[in-house]
């Protein structure tokens, strides 16, 4: 199995560098970002789109659904994490926000601490487990899926380190692996169902 996995077009909440309301659609930019990319995988085999049902995923998957013309499967395992309610809309630089990620840095041992009634990293990366398991089901070779940032960098390191995966090698790889809107990241399952990754954060398309 080949998996594109797709970051989505910036967002207007991107471009502003505020923490992202649920509803966040693609920016004018975004919407660009989208149409290029769709003429990416023009020649490039795609046997079904698989996408956050989030608006900026869904406008992303819808562009690139225009250009080759594959079912969309929309799946909430491919969802951004929640981040806490009343940080929504916050500037991502807000005292508040810096609070609480410090916070969960401090806390990033206890898979049951919470700031408040986010979604914490035990419980993305159990869900990226899960998306894994989708997978396994399924009988396409060539999947393409839309996604966000956070849960990108999890299900690639789920991939990567298994049990292994610890909240302090997810800091490693926030800080490290970082994707631009739109990035291309490929991986392939081999025989023994083990991964591999052949491309990250591709965004050539961007120009």
């Amino acid at each position: 199995m080949k998996l594109y996995l797709i970051r989505h077009g910036e967002s207007i909440a991107n471009a502003s560098s505020v923490i992202q309301p649920v509803g966040s659609e693609l920016s004018e930019k975004g919407k660009e970002q989208a149409r290029f990319l769709a003429k990416r995988f023009q020649g490039i085999p795609v046997d079904i789109i698989l996408s956050s049902p989030l608006a900026r995923t869904k406008q992303t998957a819808e562009a690139i659904q225009k250009e080759i013309g594959k079912e969309i499967v929309y799946s909430d395992l491919l969802a951004e994490r929640k981040q806490p309610s009343e940080l929504i809309g916050k500037p991502t630089e807000d005292s508040e926000a810096q609070r609480a990620f410090n916070l969960w840095r401090e806390h990033a041992g206890d898979p049951a601490w919470h700031y408040s009634d986010e979604e914490n990293f035990s419980e993305v990366r159990a869900r990226a487990r899960r998306f894994l398991e989708f997978l396994s089901q399924r009988n396409e070779e060539h999947i393409l899926c839309v996604t966000h940032g956070v849960f990108l960098r999890t299900l690639v390191g789920l991939m990567g380190f298994g049990e292994q995966f610890t909240p302090q090698v997810f800091l490693v790889l926030r800080g490290f692996l970082r994707t631009k809107n739109t990035g291309i990241t490929v991986c392939e399952q081999d025989a023994e169902g083990e991964w591999h990754m052949e491309t990250w954060n591709d965004h050539a398309h961007l120009g």
